[in-house]
């Protein structure tokens, strides 16, 4: 498989290492959005050139992540690499260094995104700060994803991915099921690898949950959404109801995101609404530098949110969004005792509960030393070639 994700198994490796630090040092001492450029995007496998979506702030020079976030028909994974704009910033078609590794697609239940990586030199998240995903907006967002030349630390501030709102606003990853109204009806399913949340089905949609079912005295609850593991079926829906499905891999090579809850299902003919909306998945972030400590207080927060409860009896809760994906890499990595959460959402309750999200993903890839536990715990990977060049002017063994 072809890829250029910084690893030893490269078949085109990344040779600009931690970045540049061009960015300089960025310290989080109140709440803050990360505010990398971002656009939705397309491009074909081979080629050096990747269509935006609409202009950005993109520049020449800049290191990029380039993610399938949804795709119905790209390649059947969330595929992901590395690259650098040479030429096109500031407009809707970017020259890249390298050619891309994969074809990405935009538009309709396909949705790639490009990302700025920027290139700091340090990191510090200080309390009570928390630095925080920007919102996916079912185009683009969702992700916090930068090198640091020299070193990451929390000093008691969050990376917060985490998947907070419902159906509709707040940060982090795909949206839950929504509100699936009143009278006798099917809950919609939560948004997931596949497809948005703008169907009501009792089938999951890949990760995303789906909705409950409107049959049986008080309807069915919504499913949970699924990532390093499977989303929750609710009771009641006699198998019919499904949880999302496990998604990506353990080592991130392929980066999902954490799968949506669906909403309940409602079995009221007296026309109260539903409103059991299901959980919001949490998305991902990407920590790229040589020295990381995330051992004092603060930490990495992925995890799914919960399900709407709803006050209808006569309605089911929403199922839970699934944790999301935290992916590192260094020489030295501390991550302190569960520092990175990526845990699934709980069922929303009402006349007939809804399900629990599955657990995130958390991958590591280190040259010298990893010390810590997260939870879900690590998958990790000792890779010698992953330390900073060792020459001045890496970036002319790029072109």
């Amino acid at each position: 498989m072809a890829q250029r994700q910084f690893r030893s198994d490269d078949t085109d490796p990344w040779t600009d290492g931690y970045g540049t630090g061009v960015d300089g040092a960025k310290t989080i001492t109140s709440d803050e959005t990360y505010d990398g450029a971002n656009a939705g995007c397309s491009g074909t496998s081979g080629s050096n050139t990747l269509t935006l979506d609409l202009a950005s702030t993109f520049q020449n020079g800049d290191s990029v992540l380039i993610h399938q976030t949804r795709g119905a028909t790209a390649n059947d994974n969330p595929n992901w690499e590395l690259n650098r704009i040479v030429s096109g910033g500031g407009t809707t078609s970017l020259n890249l260094a390298r050619p891309l590794t994969r074809s990405y697609l935009d538009g309709g239940d396909n949705q790639a995104q490009v990302v700025e990586m920027k290139q700091y030199t340090t990191v510090d998240v200080n309390t009570p700060a928390n630095w925080i995903a920007p919102n996916w907006d079912q185009n683009k967002g969702g992700f916090l994803a930068f090198f640091a030349s020299i070193s990451v630390n929390s000093n008691g501030g969050n990376f917060r991915l985490d998947g907070a709102g419902q159906a509709g606003g707040g940060r982090g990853g795909y949206h839950g099921g929504p509100d699936p109204g009143s009278g006798q009806t099917q809950g919609f399913r939560g948004e997931g690898w596949p497809a948005p949340n703008n169907v009501k089905t009792t089938a999951r949609n890949g990760n995303g949950g789906s909705g409950g079912d409107a049959t049986g005295g008080a309807g069915v609850g919504g499913a949970g959404g699924g990532n390093g593991s499977g989303g929750g079926a609710p009771a009641g829906g006699g198998g019919s109801t499904q949880g999302g499905d496990v998604a990506g891999n353990a080592g991130l090579t392929i980066f999902s995101w954490g799968g949506a809850g669906g909403s309940g299902g409602t079995n009221n003919n007296g026309g109260n609404r539903g409103d059991g909306f299901g959980g919001r998945g949490a998305s991902g972030i990407f920590i790229f530098s040589p020295d990381i400590h995330l051992e004092n207080s603060g930490g990495v927060n992925l995890n799914g949110s919960n399900g709407q409860t709803t006050a209808n009896g006569n309605a089911g809760g929403g199922g839970g969004g699934a944790g999301g994906s935290a992916l590192l890499k260094g020489v030295t990595v501390n991550i302190g005792t569960n520092k990175i959460s990526a845990t699934g959402g709980g069922g929303g309750g009402g006349g007939a509960a809804g399900a629990g999200g599955g657990v995130g993903r958390v991958h590591i890839d280190f040259a010298t030393s990893i010390t810590g536990t997260s939870n879900p715990g690590a998958d990790t990977r000792q890779d010698a070639t992953i330390f900073p060049p060792a020459k001045a002017g890496f970036f002319a063994d790029f072109v």
